[in-house]
């Protein structure tokens, strides 16, 4: 997640072995090797076809994963105008479009083994909406997805692909910015204080704000039948949107965010649901 700096999610090392057979078993006298070859090559053929037959059926079978989705975490990054969500740029001139990232942990319920794959989204249509009547400004939009590397979900939730793109896909996001839900905010102080060194009853609660994400099916209409309380930090930006950066090359938090009312503006957005919430949420059902 960012904070003030940009995190890493972390990555998957595999470490691939292999061995080879020793020397030692070269005949030493060479009168009798033609005279055993016919028998040799007889005792070999039955013990080759006993050894593929078991080594080929156990591997296939326990190579392939299942994976079960543990949490998930959705992240908005977007400019903010003062009116609307928009593209911002960062430092080096390059623009971004308004997007959610959704990162599922996993766990294979075969080997036990812990992951995580992300789906990054784009936010293509965004209306100004009053769904979060708690909020100072809310918005929705439906998805479109850019990339994925989420795959292999147990088929009985998401289908026999194992994706959860098409689901995804299937979704309209809301957005809301307003006052930090107290609940999200206790969550999240360990979590700032860790990765900073800064106090959060300081320096992190001055800098963030908060409200909540939605999830609704595109073909409903009316509420959003999931929601979960995001924290949000608003980092300065120009008047184009482009990111501010200090001497260090790091982003500028606003600070004051514990007195505002409404959000700072020009800036860019990062609010990350917190706590993580329950990936079923996705299938709607």
């Amino acid at each position: 997640m960012r904070i003030i700096k940009t995190l890493s999610w972390g990555a998957l090392l595999l470490t691939i072995g292999a061995c080879r057979g020793g020397e030692g078993d070269e005949p030493t006298d060479d009168s009798q090797v033609e005279g055993d070859a016919d028998a040799d090559a007889d005792a070999d053929t039955d013990s080759d076809s006993d050894a593929d037959s078991d080594s080929d059926t156990d591997s296939d079978t326990d190579a392939d994963p299942e994976l079960v989705p543990q949490s998930l975490s959705v992240n908005v990054l977007t400019g903010y105008d003062g009116f609307d969500l928009a593209p911002w740029t960062d430092g080096e001139g390059v623009e971004y479009p308004i997007s959610a990232t959704f990162t599922f942990t996993t766990k294979d319920r075969k080997s036990g083994l812990s992951g995580s794959c992300a789906v990054e989204t784009n936010l293509t249509a965004i209306d100004w909406t009053d769904w979060d009547l708690n909020a100072w400004s809310s918005f929705e939009s439906p998805l479109e997805i850019v990339s994925s590397d989420c795959a292999a979900f147990i088929t009985e939730d998401w289908g026999q692909d194992g994706v959860p793109d098409d689901e995804l896909a299937a979704l309209v996001l809301g957005l809301s910015l307003g006052p930090i839900d107290p609940g999200a905010a206790d969550a999240y102080g360990p979590v700032f204080e860790e990765n900073t060194g800064l106090e959060w009853s300081q320096d992190g609660v001055s800098q963030h704000f908060g409200s909540r994400v939605g999830l609704r099916a595109a073909d409903a209409s009316g509420a959003f039948e999931q929601s979960a309380p995001v924290v949000t930090v608003a980092w300065e930006a120009g008047a184009s949107l482009e990111i501010a950066l200090d001497r260090d090359g790091l982003v500028v938090p606003y600070t004051g965010m514990d007195k505002a009312t409404e959000v700072p503006s020009p800036s860019i957005l990062n609010a990350q649901t917190y706590p993580t919430v329950d990936p079923a949420v996705v299938l709607m059902r």
